[in-house]
C-alpha cells in the first residue's frame, strides 16, 4: 500500500481529509472530505470507513500542495485566532522527493503546522523526509515513528497533547444565565452560548440528576472561541419546567452548562392582551376626563 493521507485541523476541529486516489498512472488526487463539510467525529469516522484505498505511488509533495489549497479555501483561513494544523501520515518514501522541500516550506509559510507520522524507523532517507515536512530538517519536533500502523491508536494521546500546545485554549465559560419560555403541547428549543476553544463534545442532559432522553441537542456550532448548542423538546409538558444541566466533554475532562425552563400552560393571546390593554387605557382616560369635568363644574359654583 503506497499512499499518503493527511488529516487537517482548523482551530482544533477535524475538518478535511486528503487521500491519494491513483489510477494506473495516478493522474489526480482527491479530497475525500471537503473542508468544513464534517465537524464531528462520528461522521468523520463514517466517511473514512467509506474510502476505498488503492495502491501505486506516494506523491507527498503534490499532496502537501493540495492540502495548502484546501486550507486556503476556508473562509476562516485568515482569522488571527485560528491555528492551522496538518497531520500527515505516510507509509513510505515520496515518489516526488525532489519537490518535497519546496512544497513543505510553502505549507509552513502559510502558518500551517505539520505533524508527521511515518513508517520509517529503520530507513534514514524516509526519516529525513519526515523532518523536511515537519521542520525543514532543522529539528525532530512533531515527528512520530511507528513500526506498523496498528500503533496509530497508541499515538493518539501524544498527538492530542501536541495539538493542545499549538491551539490557544480557552477555559469553558457560559456567556450568562439562560431562561427559556416553553409552551405546553408545543415543540420548543433553547439556545445556550459559551466560550471555549477548541470545541466541546456533548454527553448528556440532566434534570434533578436524572438523564433526559426526550430532550436532545439538535444543533451545535463552534466559531472562533464561541460554541452554541440548541436544545430541543419535541412536545413540551408542564413537568418540563425546571433547571437543566448539560454535561460536556472538553479536552478529556468534563464540565457543564445550565439553562432554566419556564412552561406556560397556553400560548399567550397577544391580540387579546393588546385589545384589553387598549380598552383599559380608554376607560382610564374617560374616567380622568369625567373627573376633570366635575372639578371644573365645582370650581365655577
Amino acid at each position: 500500500m503506497s499512499r499518503v493521507s493527511c488529516k487537517f485541523a482548523d482551530n482544533g476541529e477535524l475538518i478535511s481529509l486528503l487521500l491519494l486516489r491513483p489510477s494506473t498512472n495516478q493522474p489526480y488526487m482527491k479530497t475525500e472530505v471537503v473542508l468544513g463539510e464534517i465537524n464531528n467525529q462520528t461522521s468523520l469516522n463514517a466517511a473514512i470507513d467509506a474510502i476505498q484505498l488503492q495502491g501505486f505511488k506516494t506523491f507527498t509533495a503534490h499532496a502537501l500542495n493540495k492540502s495548502a489549497e484546501d486550507f486556503k479555501s476556508s473562509s476562516r483561513f485568515n482569522q488571527t485566532n485560528n491555528r492551522k494544523i496538518l497531520v500527515c501520515v505516510l507509509d513510505g518514501r515520496s515518489s516526488d522527493v525532489k519537490y518535497l522541500a519546496s512544497s513543505s516550506s510553502y505549507v509552513r509559510s502559510l502558518g500551517i503546522v505539520p505533524l508527521v507520522i511515518g513508517h520509517s524507523t529503520h530507513h534514514y532517507d524516509s526519516y529525513k523526509e519526515l523532518k523536511t515536512i515537519a521542520n525543514g530538517d532543522s529539528s525532530d519536533e512533531r515527528i512520530y515513528n511507528i513500526s506498523n500502523f496498528d500503533e496509530l491508536r497508541l499515538l493518539t494521546p501524544k498527538i492530542q497533547e501536541e495539538i493542545s500546545k499549538i491551539i490557544p485554549q480557552i477555559e469553558p465559560c457560559q456567556s450568562g444565565p439562560v431562561t427559556c419560555l416553553w409552551v405546553a403541547g408545543k415543540k420548543r428549543s433553547c439556545e445556550v452560548t459559551f466560550h471555549l476553544n477548541p470545541e466541546a463534545e456533548f454527553i448528556e442532559i440532566n434534570k434533578n440528576r436524572s438523564i433526559q432522553d426526550d430532550i436532545s441537542v439538535s444543533r451545535s456550532t463552534h466559531s472562533g472561541q464561541v460554541q452554541t448548542i440548541v436544545i430541543e423538546k419535541t412536545k413540551v409538558v408542564p413537568d418540563d419546567e425546571g433547571l437543566y444541566i448539560v454535561e460536556l466533554s472538553y479536552l478529556g475532562r468534563g464540565f457543564s452548562i445550565s439553562f432554566q425552563v419556564v412552561v406556560a400552560s397556553t400560548q399567550p393571546n397577544l391580540p387579546l392582551i393588546i385589545g384589553l390593554s387598549c380598552l383599559a387605557l380608554i376607560v382610564l382616560l374617560f374616567a380622568v376626563i369625567i373627573a376633570l369635568y366635575l372639578i371644573t363644574i365645582k370650581s365655577t359654583q
